[in-house]
């Protein structure tokens, strides 16, 4: 099974959706975080980021428990400069 990838924040929770590439997983992210900043007030803002979702895990587990994150893994430096580059 290839990696697949979600957005999570320890206030904003998970998107839920298995992307397949890290790039998708990043323009989701980047939605939520628009979609924050639309919101009245100005002051709301997405704490998402992109992880690696475990092979046997589903989207909709991935969660923080207290600042530890479950059933995904943070991204490696070589996804990160993929997410960069």
């Amino acid at each position: 099974m290839s990696a697949r990838y979600t957005c999570v924040g320890s206030v904003r929770g998970c998107c839920e959706i298995a992307h397949k590439t890290i790039a998708t997983a990043a323009r989701c992210c980047e939605r939520d975080q628009k979609a924050c900043a639309s919101l009245p007030g100005g002051n709301c803002y997405s704490d998402r980021q992109v992880v690696r979702i475990l092979e046997d895990a589903s989207p909709k587990n991935v969660y923080y428990h207290g600042h530890q994150l479950m059933f995904a893994y943070p991204l490696t430096a070589d996804q990160i400069e993929e997410l960069y580059s």
